[in-house]
């Protein structure tokens, strides 16, 4: 895994300023300061040379860009970095809220034509470095984006440690001048729903576990089409879905599976597990050993006559999770202390492909038992680019 970096740094403004533009720019969030055992966002301050740098714990604010608040706040130019796995360096160059200019190293890397407006200009960095040409040829060579970042931030004057840096990682170096301020999120949170609500979280599409190399003719596949996934008469399959439970806590839970292709017979399914967290199965290897039941999916007709699967597990109990998945995503690179306010369950069902189906789309519904209608997540298999070979 290659380097992960993320600050926006500040030239020649007084650290105690951007505090105060760091307080003002969180606060129209509705973030208030709060003690350190507490927050759900923090923000490290680093004093060196010319600059004052900024590193915010939050990477998932989604429509709000924290680097573009700072710098409207500010009336000095900002530089800010984001290094992406070593692969792909992104520099911009801020003044008063305003892109002067914009650099990424390898924007193929993350799904972005290269055009003008990121192919990086450097004769509008003259008002952050006087060696334009040297930062020029920074951004025409074809060096990693790690050494474009290191070979930047000495043009520049920042120091590596802080340029390489995100908040998570700040723990491995060590600074002679850093402040962090901590944050509570003060944004009123809904009540807790008086019955069981399940909310679908993600999971793993089906995969099959009998083969991993996947051989077939290109010329067997419908026009235009590249499946994502592949399997043959014959396969065993396994599928997860990943859910939380955003009421009260939920007493027994119930599977049913739908599908023109169980009801014809052409998929059947065998087991299904439920596990206390997520579930990770990587070529063929079990990561998750927190198996607290197990059943067996049973044959059912249902009320409108359409065949298909249930199961039951009576007596597990699924608590209210504190946190979502976008909460916990948040937290973990905040305040990893808060983790715990984190519940997540995962279901993995087993089965088989007996016949090619013709419409091999089937929807796995996870119920809890006191609110089974309105309180049920579902997730859906062999539904989008599917292919299934004889």
């Amino acid at each position: 895994m290659g380097e992960f970096g993320r600050s926006i740094h500040i030239l020649k403004k007084e650290k105690q300023h951007v505090m105060s533009s760091v307080l003002s720019v969180l606060g129209a969030r509705n973030y208030e300061p709060c003690e350190s055992q507490e927050f759900d966002r923090a923000v490290a301050i680093i004093e060196s040379g010319d600059w004052v740098s900024v590193l915010d714990s939050s990477i998932y604010d989604e429509g709000f860009n924290f680097n573009k608040a700072l710098s409207q706040s500010i009336d000095e130019p900002c530089v800010s970095f984001d290094l992406m796995d070593g692969d792909c360096v992104q520099a911009v160059l801020w003044k008063k809220g305003r892109r002067v200019n914009t650099f990424i190293s390898h924007p193929e890397d993350i799904g972005i034509t290269r055009t003008k407006s990121n192919i990086g200009n450097a004769r509008k960095w003259n008002i952050v470095a006087e060696d334009t040409n040297t930062i020029q040829s920074i951004f025409e060579n074809d060096q990693f984006a790690t050494d474009k970042l290191i070979a930047l931030s000495k043009v520049l004057a920042i120091p590596n440690e802080v340029s390489l840096s995100q908040y998570t990682n700040l723990k491995d170096f060590e600074f002679a001048n850093i402040t962090y301020l901590y944050f509570r999120d003060a944004t009123p949170k809904p009540p807790i729903h008086d019955v069981p609500i399940f909310e679908y979280w993600g999971g793993a599409l089906p995969s099959p576990l009998n083969h991993k190399d996947i051989m077939y003719d290109e010329n067997q596949l419908p026009e235009n089409r590249f499946p994502r996934s592949i399997f043959y008469v014959g396969d065993d399959f396994s599928a997860v879905i990943s859910f939380g439970n955003r009421g009260k806590l939920a007493k027994g839970i119930s599977i049913s599976v739908i599908g023109e292709a169980v009801h014809d017979g052409s998929i059947t399914l065998e087991g299904v597990q439920l596990f206390d967290g997520d579930y990770f199965l990587i070529d063929g290897y079990d990561f998750q050993n927190n198996l607290l039941a197990e059943a067996t999916l049973k044959a059912t007709k249902f009320q409108n006559g359409q065949d298909g699967y249930t199961a039951q597990f009576a007596h597990a109990e699924i608590p209210h999770s504190m946190l979502s998945l976008h909460e916990y995503c948040m937290a973990a690179a905040a305040n990893p202390a808060k983790e715990k306010n984190f519940r997540q369950f995962s279901i993995k069902v087993t089965g088989r492909i007996v016949n090619k189906p013709n419409e091999p789309a089937i929807t796995v519904f996870v119920h809890p038992t006191e609110n089974y209608f309105k309180g049920c997540c579902q997730m859906g298999l062999f539904d989008e680019d599917v292919a299934v070979f004889k």
